[in-house]
């Protein structure tokens, strides 16, 4: 077994785009967030997926976790899980092949 992990950042790096479409259905479907979108939301994801991470959503992300604090954490883990579901069909072919390798090669893999 080898030494080591590897370790992949998923938006813009082994996804095409953002995570947190499909994150966010997974979240409302669980009844975990209102199914209503913020006013400038596709705006933002859109300059998101052009330019890379902001500062302005990084602080947006931030508040979202201390939302996330009083929510149910098993109903939270379902659905991380129906999220997981839907996200590694989205993991781009290239990737595939890069997480492959290092798992031949007995690293564990963190996405």
């Amino acid at each position: 077994m080898g030494t080591g992990a590897a370790f992949f950042d998923l938006d813009r790096t082994i996804l095409a785009g953002a995570s947190a479409p499909l994150l966010t259905a997974a979240l409302v479907e669980a009844g975990l967030l209102p199914d209503r979108h913020l006013p400038g939301e596709g705006l933002l994801l859109r300059v998101y997926e052009l330019v890379g991470e902001s500062l302005l959503a990084m602080a947006l992300a931030r508040r979202a976790a201390a939302f996330f604090a009083g929510l149910d954490s098993e109903a939270v883990r379902a659905a991380a899980t129906r999220a997981a579901d839907r996200l590694v069909v989205e993991v781009l072919p290239y990737a595939r092949v890069l997480v492959a390798e290092h798992r031949r090669e007995g690293r564990p893999v963190v996405l």
